[in-house]
């Protein structure tokens, strides 16, 4: 064979560019109230429970009671980020990495969906006729850490609560958001392995799925300092979130978007995305957070 073969060996590349390991999709915009967000806020009329009262005679005036109405604003944030694509660094590249930047791009987005979610419904909300009063998350709603991580008596208290303030409608999700780490510990727990308990048969799948009526979704922290971490840690305790489907509300002014265009003075290819929405808690009593030791 000739010694001049080398000159025709080849390196052969992927076809593509994979995105590293992240979270690709929005976890919880499924499990919440999506609305269509318009103008400077979006308010939300609400009506509260009333009792009727019982008539004690003949031709007796009707009473009048006071009905309470409430409401919640939600105000749009706005997010976009861009990179640039040089127009001769393209040329040497044999992937071109313009697809996979908007995929990225897109991916932060869900995910910034996920994190307003979550501070959204363990925050502050605004209420009253302007949005100008401020309710901040119930202190009663929490279950303590008291010592311990993620376990089934915790989800039983949080179920408890919900249901003592009449807060799952019939047919309503009932949804709890932890992380890998609290889901090691459940998937641990007697009642969850006992097949007695758990028809779902929690440890085959590797994961808890729907239990005690409860859909489990796992979210985590996109990085490790405090600005991306998705469920917040309050002192020692990872604060997990439980909630009924209509307690939080995402509205949506324009949705994930992606583009690419070409900038001219920069001789470059523009990759961009952005977002506008927002959440707020719509009803403190359809919100749990669970708090948990974590290391």
């Amino acid at each position: 064979m000739s010694n001049q073969i080398e000159t025709a060996f080849f390196r052969k590349y992927a076809a593509g560019i994979e995105l590293l390991a992240q979270q690709i999709k929005s976890v919880l915009e499924p499990y919440v109230r999506v609305e269509k967000g318009e103008g400077e806020a979006q308010f939300y009329d609400q009506i509260g429970a009333v009792m009727m009262v019982e008539k004690t005679g003949r031709a007796v005036p009707i009473p009048t009671i006071d009905t309470p109405h409430s409401r919640r604003m939600v105000a749009p944030r706005d997010f976009y980020m861009r990179d640039f694509i040089d127009t001769f660094d393209r040329l040497k590249v044999f992937n071109d990495p313009a697809n996979a930047y908007t995929e990225a791009f897109v991916a932060a987005g869900q995910r910034t969906k996920d994190k307003m979610i979550i501070d959204a419904a363990l925050g502050d909300s605004a209420t009253g006729k302007t949005g100008s009063e401020i309710v901040p998350f119930p202190a009663g709603n929490i279950v303590p850490e008291g010592g311990t991580g993620f376990t089934f008596a915790k989800v039983q208290e949080g179920i408890r609560i919900l249901r003592s303030k009449n807060a799952i409608d019939q047919g309503e999700d009932v949804c709890c958001a932890y992380t890998s780490f609290q889901e090691k510990e459940f998937l641990n727990e007697d009642e969850v392995k006992s097949f007695d308990y758990n028809t779902m048969k929690a440890l085959v799948e590797g994961e808890a799925g729907t239990f005690y009526t409860v859909h489990f979704k796992r979210i985590e922290d996109i990085n490790t300092d405090a600005s991306g971490r998705m469920l917040p840690i309050v002192a020692t305790a990872r604060r997990c979130l439980m909630w009924a489907k209509r307690g939080i509300l995402l509205a949506k002014w324009k949705d994930i978007y992606g583009k690419m265009s070409f900038i001219d003075e920069r001789e470059s290819y523009q990759v961009m995305a952005g977002l506008s929405a927002n959440a707020t808690r719509m009803q403190e009593s359809k919100v749990i957070a669970i708090d948990c030791k974590e290391p």
